[in-house]
């Protein structure tokens, strides 16, 4: 992932400030589950899941 996508993340997190404790995030074609782990760190009270078909990818 480049820093421009992970850029355009972080400018959709406050926009998702009213979810509620335990609220699932679903990281949907997530490939190396970038994304999903920076959600994680900015969503502490979340339930992040990542998914990928790529089963390449999840052994990774």
């Amino acid at each position: 992932m480049d820093s421009e996508e992970l850029t355009k993340a972080y400018v959709i997190f406050p926009h998702l400030s009213n979810l509620p404790d335990g609220a699932f995030i679903v990281d949907k074609d997530s490939g190396k589950g970038t994304i999903a782990e920076h959600t994680a760190r900015y969503f502490r009270n979340a339930r992040v899941i990542a998914m990928d078909i790529s089963l390449l990818l999840y052994r990774r």
